[in-house]
C-alpha cells in the first residue's frame, strides 16, 4: 500500500491513521522515550517522513493512490468486502447443500468480490491449493499450515494456526463441497468461531474476466461480550484480511 502513494505526501501520519480507523489519540509520546529505547535509531521514528519519489516520477510510474487518505481508505474501509447481520431468508438457494441445519446458526455474513483477468481454471487452482493460503493471509496473522492432504476432495481436513498478538489459535477445517474450477466450501470443525462456513465461488464473464466471490456465514461465541468484541475488533479485522487477499489476487491475476 505504501509503495502506491503518489508524490509529495507523507507516508504515514498518526492523525490521518487515527481518523481513518476511528481511534483517539489521547496523548503524545515524548521523543525522549524513543531516544532511551532506540538510541540514534530513534530518528527513524521521530524524524520527518515527507519524501518525494523523484526517480519513479521521472520514469512515469503510475501510482495506485495519489493521496494518503485514499490508501488508508482502501486498507481499512474496503468497498469490495462487506459484513452484515445474517438473514437466512435472503441467503442463496442451496447455499448449504446437505448442511441445511447450519443455516439456523448463522449470525453474520461476510461477502467479498474481486474481478480478475485469467482463466477460471487457473484462478481456482491457485486459490484451492493449501500451499497458497500463506500468500493470501496477511503476515501479521502468522499463518502456518500444520497438516494438509496431498489431494483435496470432499471430506479433506486442513489443520493450521494463526496468531493474534501473543495468542496462537489452532484451526481445523473440513472440505464439504468440492467442484473443480467452480467452487468449494469449507466448514470449521475446530477454531475460534461457533460457526464458520466459507463458500468460494469462481465464475467467468463473457468478456473473458473471472469473478471471485466469497460468502462466509459465521457466529461469534460468548454472547453479548462476543458481539461487542465483534463490533469493535473482529469485523474490521476480517474485512482487512479479505481485502488483503483480494489485493494479492489482483496482483497475481491483474484485476481492473
Amino acid at each position: 500500500m505504501i509503495a502506491g502513494i503518489g508524490q509529495g505526501y507523507l507516508l504515514s501520519t498518526p492523525v490521518q491513521l487515527a481518523k481513518m480507523t476511528g481511534c483517539r489519540l489521547l496523548f503524545r509520546t515524548p521523543t525522549l522515550i524513543f531516544k532511551i529505547l532506540f538510541g540514534e535509531a530513534s530518528s527513524a521514528l521521530t524524524g520527518s517522513q515527507n519524501v518525494y519519489p523523484e526517480v519513479l516520477v521521472a520514469n512515469g510510474f503510475n501510482f495506485k493512490f495519489c493521496q494518503l487518505s485514499d490508501a488508508l481508505l482502501s486498507e481499512f474501509r474496503p468497498n469490495n468486502v462487506k459484513v452484515l447481520k445474517y438473514n437466512a431468508k435472503k441467503s442463496k438457494p442451496n447455499l448449504f447443500a446437505g448442511y441445511e441445519t447450519t443455516e439456523l446458526k448463522g449470525q453474520y455474513q461476510l461477502t467479498s468480490r474481486v474481478k480478475l483477468t485469467g482463466s477460471q481454471e487457473n484462478v481456482f487452482n491457485f486459490f484451492a491449493s493449501p500451499l497458497n493460503l500463506g500468500l493470501l493471509t496477511p503476515p501479521w496473522m502468522k499463518f502456518k499450515i500444520r497438516e494438509m492432504p496431498d489431494r483435496i476432495v470432499v471430506g479433506s481436513h486442513i489443520r493450521y494456526s494463526v496468531g493474534l498478538w501473543f495468542v496462537r489459535l489452532g484451526w481445523v477445517t473440513r472440505i464439504v463441497q468440492w467442484e473443480p474450477d467452480n467452487k468449494f466450501v469449507d466448514l470449521q470443525e475446530k477454531g475460534p468461531y461457533r460457526l464458520w462456513w466459507h463458500e468460494h465461488l469462481i465464475t467467468s464473464n463473457d468478456d473473458g474476466t473471472v469473478i471471485m466471490n466469497d460468502t462466509v456465514i459465521y457466529k461469534i461465541p460468548y454472547g453479548i461480550i462476543g458481539r461487542i468484541v465483534h463490533r469493535l475488533f473482529i469485523k474490521k479485522t476480517l474485512m482487512r484480511i479479505f481485502n488483503f487477499r483480494n489485493s494479492i489476487f489482483s496482483l497475481r491475476f491483474q484485476s481492473d
